[in-house]
């Protein structure tokens, strides 16, 4: 990334009418750990997240794939923050619920994943309201976790879900909601003229894909992306780009 595009793009996003400014939470806001309870969160980023929510006409969400009440539990907020969960799914303004049917395919996809995890030591399943996620992270062999992936993508072979393989993750959804559809109906409820949003994963690739020309998507890290621009993988280089961003706005404004 050449500093200079991405100092351009900060300015053209700081001077909007209207700013939208989200970002995702693990490996953006916060590292990786294997008690995903104990994460490192960056203050940096926080605290520049907090000072943008404060300025006139300026919106700021955390977007993250953690279902609500986890996210809720690991963010203290000082300011007018969204916190939005499930990729979008959960929010405390629009609620979602599932039908008889969709719950009956949640069963037996979990039932799915926990046989496979049996078999996969380390392997676990995390429920979620509207997702379940088969975590390979703990597992030492990195071979072996490619192929429990395989299996548990194996296993919801068939089944009228959404599937999406992460960073050492499988996730199913039952609902067609994506980061790119939450943003699309923010951006719209909000009438903002601009959206910056930063993400590290490839469930992020639906929020960049919803960007347009005019907005600033920035991927974190290495590999193919729909983002505008990336940057180091190192959640201190999110936050110098997150304080860039406030302190254009707040100069502008």
């Amino acid at each position: 990334m050449a500093m200079s595009s991405m100092t351009d793009r900060i300015i053209d996003a700081a001077k909007s009418i209207k700013l939208l400014v989200v970002s995702d939470f693990d490996g953006t806001i916060a590292g990786f750990a294997d008690d995903p309870t104990q994460v490192p969160i960056n203050e940096r980023t926080m605290h520049a997240l907090e000072e943008l929510a404060l300025l006139p006409n300026t919106f700021v969400a955390i977007l993250s794939g953690r279902d609500l009440e986890n996210l809720t539990s690991l963010v203290e907020l000082n300011a007018p923050i969204m916190l939005v969960g499930s990729h979008g799914a959960e929010s405390s303004s629009s609620p979602v619920t599932l039908s008889d049917e969709q719950v009956a395919v949640l069963q037996r996809c979990t039932a799915a994943l926990e046989a496979v995890a049996e078999d996969f030591p380390g392997s676990y399943v995390e429920h979620k309201p509207f997702h379940r996620v088969f975590h390979v992270r703990r597992m030492n062999n990195p071979d072996q976790r490619n192929v429990a992936l395989a299996r548990a993508r194996e296993a919801l072979a068939g089944e009228d879900v959404i599937v999406k393989v992460g960073k050492n993750i499988l996730e199913l959804a039952m609902l067609d909601i994506t980061k790119g559809t939450w943003i699309d109906a923010v951006r719209e409820q909000l009438n903002c003229d601009c959206v910056v949003f930063a993400g590290d994963d490839v469930t992020d690739e639906d929020g960049f894909r919803a960007l347009g020309d005019y907005d600033l998507g920035v991927k974190v890290g290495p590999g193919q992306t729909a983002a505008h621009l990336s940057i180091d993988d190192d959640l201190e280089a999110v936050a110098e780009m997150f304080t860039a961003l406030y302190e254009a706005r707040r100069d502008y404004k």
